[in-house]
């Protein structure tokens, strides 16, 4: 593969402790019940707003939503990555490929605030070429235009591209954008139910995806 697409949480960071306080504050701030962990975590991958309007009672309002939305990001911003760090092995992994030139990017469906906020203070920003968030303008995995964006901004061809992530959403964005997946299977999700899906390829351990995708040819 001649282009690398990265998903972040879960892929190559362990956001799962910071993002489950954050949930439990902010519904504590606002007087609702917490779901357990495993819920709460069964919902991540497909932005913040959604995360935590499926941790609410269906029948909340638009407005409590919203309203809970803007409490979350407060209450995740101010300790973003207290307990957040990269999977062990995943530095070198994204050093050997810097070091091979290898076009790289990052599709995540996280805001781009907090996308910003934590890159910056893990030191990660000066792995990627392009930096793809969701938002009000930008679709979100698995849409396709999540992936059209980052060929066209890469210059890339889909058929040497890959999506390295760790969720269904990764590997239906990889399907739709007409580019390889590869889910890892240290993230959110259950490894058998990943390897069900029939990635183009699977990672186990970080140093896999060297194996898998380096080195490059000359």
């Amino acid at each position: 593969m001649k282009t690398l697409l990265f998903d972040l949480d879960g892929t190559i960071i362990d956001t799962r402790k910071d993002i489950i306080k954050a949930v439990c504050r902010t519904l504590d701030r606002c007087q609702r019940p917490c779901p357990s962990d495993e819920t709460i975590m069964s919902y991540v991958g497909r932005g913040p707003g959604k995360l935590i309007g499926d941790c609410l009672p269906a029948d909340v309002s638009e407005e409590e939503k919203q309203q809970t939305h803007k409490i979350f990001l407060e209450e995740y911003m101010s300790a973003i990555t207290d307990e957040t760090v990269p999977y062990e092995g995943m530095i070198e992994v994204l050093d050997y490929f810097l070091s091979k030139k290898t076009p790289m990017a990052l599709v995540t469906n996280k805001s781009p605030s907090l996308t910003g906020r934590t890159l910056e203070l893990l030191d990660l920003k000066k792995y990627f070429f392009y930096i793809y968030c969701a938002s009000d303008v930008n679709p979100a995995k698995p849409d396709p235009a999540a992936i059209k964006t980052a060929l066209d901004h890469l210059h890339a061809k889909p058929d040497s591209t890959v999506l390295i992530g760790d969720s269904e959403v990764d590997y239906k964005a990889a399907v739709a954008g007409g580019i390889k997946s590869c889910l890892v299977m240290w993230g959110f999700r259950n490894p058998t139910d990943l390897k069900a899906l029939n990635p183009d390829y699977y990672a186990d351990i970080p140093e896999d995806l060297i194996k898998l995708f380096g080195p490059l040819p000359e």
